[in-house]
């Protein structure tokens, strides 16, 4: 579909000191990216629910990114494949390219899954996604952290098994990164930073809303007049003592 595979000049290095520099600037908008959506929700998350919720996301975020790093890094020296690319920087961007939109539905069902398991078979607490307990509790958030962590590692090894039966994807991250071949501090700019700031914004949009409490929202919704919650001690009664702020 899109010819033979170029030879990419060796040059996109995704350990070098520009890329740590990128990766370390796209931590930090991913965190105001988050603050931002923070500020016009309705109900408003308090602080340390919204933390917590924050919390898991970077989490595996982290795990995501060092997980699509070696990823590419291995995927790119591959010789039992003939006619692949040997550029670290076109599997980066695919996979935060799947991650970012694949990705999202498939996590969510994991999620689904995993939350459910443990309910039902092994009869786990405090894991009703957003639901902390109030005041807030870590106990509760490790349980969930854990169990995010386990739907994202599951959702990435579906999307890394797709390379493996589908080699030919990696044409379409060379051909259409194939305009920054000649600059590789762009290109790792482009792969590391300027792509994954939108795509990655959009991801924590909608993974946000996914892990976010719902119950928070019936309950706001259920109390009248209540007005912006922006800390528990806030909080009217009716809803301080709501299946958001306490332990089924």
């Amino acid at each position: 579909m899109f010819g033979k595979h170029p030879k990419n000049p060796p040059g996109c290095k995704l350990l070098g000191p520009f890329a740590l520099i990128v990766q370390a600037s796209m931590g930090v908008l991913a965190v105001l990216t988050l603050v931002v959506k923070r500020q016009y929700e309705v109900p408003r998350r308090p602080w340390w629910v919204w933390f917590f919720d924050v919390s898991k996301q970077l989490c595996g975020a982290a795990g995501l990114h060092f997980l699509n790093l070696f990823l590419s890094i291995l995927t790119s020296s591959r010789t039992d494949v003939p006619d692949t690319s040997d550029n670290p920087c076109d599997y980066y961007f695919l996979n935060v390219l799947m991650d970012t939109t694949v990705g999202v539905p498939v996590l969510w069902g994991f999620l689904v899954l995993v939350t459910n398991i443990a309910e039902r078979q092994f009869k786990v607490t405090e894991i009703e996604s957003g639901v902390y307990g109030h005041p807030p509790q870590w106990r509760a958030f490790w349980k969930q952290a854990g169990i995010y962590l386990l739907a994202m590692v599951l959702m990435k090894i579906v999307l890394a098994t797709s390379f493996i039966i589908f080699p030919w994807l990696d044409y379409i991250g060379a051909f259409l990164l194939k305009w920054t071949d000649n600059n590789p501090d762009l290109q790792v700019a482009f792969v590391m930073l300027i792509f994954p700031l939108f795509m990655n914004a959009l991801q924590y949009y909608l993974i946000d809303n996914i892990i976010e409490s719902n119950s928070f929202r019936q309950d706001y919704h259920s109390v009248p007049n209540i007005g912006e919650v922006d800390a528990p001690e806030r909080i009217p009664q009716q809803l301080a003592q709501s299946s958001y702020h306490t332990f089924k």
